[in-house]
C-alpha cells in the first residue's frame, strides 16, 4: 500500500474510573456539589503518533492507563481539569515529547478537555 503524506495522527483510548470529588466553590444554584459525590469519569486520551504504522499501540496503551488511574493520587477538591492535568504528566513521564489531548468528563456528560504540546518546554503547558 502507498503510503499518503502524514499531516498529524493520533492514538485515541478511552476508559472509566469511578471517583469522588467536590466542588468547595460551587455557586449556589449548585451548592449540593459541595459535598463529596460520587461519579464514573470518563477519559478519552488523544496521543500523537510520530508514524502512520501505530507506535502507540491502542490496546497496550489502553490497559497500561486503566492500570496507572488507580495510582493518581486526585485531592477530593480535584475539578476534571486538575484531572486532565495530572493523566497528562503520568503519560508525559512514560511517552515524553507527544502532543495530548485528555478529556475527563463526569459520567461521560460534562467535564474538561486540556491539550498539551509535544516539546520538552511545552508538553504540561495547555495550549493557548
Amino acid at each position: 500500500m502507498e503510503r499518503r503524506q502524514m499531516h498529524r495522527c493520533w492514538a485515541r483510548v478511552k476508559t472509566t474510573f469511578e471517583g469522588f470529588h467536590r466542588y468547595p466553590d460551587a455557586p449556589e444554584n449548585v451548592a449540593f456539589l459541595r459535598a463529596l459525590h460520587r461519579h464514573m469519569f470518563a477519559v478519552t486520551v488523544w496521543i500523537e503518533q510520530f508514524h502512520e504504522s501505530r507506535d502507540v499501540e491502542y490496546i497496550t496503551f489502553q490497559r497500561w492507563l486503566r492500570a496507572e488511574l488507580p495510582a493518581v493520587p486526585f485531592p477530593e477538591h480535584a475539578s476534571c481539569e486538575d484531572m486532565a492535568y495530572a493523566i497528562a504528566e503520568r503519560i508525559s513521564d512514560r511517552l515524553p515529547g507527544r502532543k495530548l489531548r485528555v478529556e475527563v468528563a463526569e459520567d461521560d456528560e460534562n467535564g474538561a478537555l486540556i491539550e498539551f504540546g509535544g516539546s520538552a518546554e511545552t508538553q504540561l503547558h495547555p495550549v493557548p
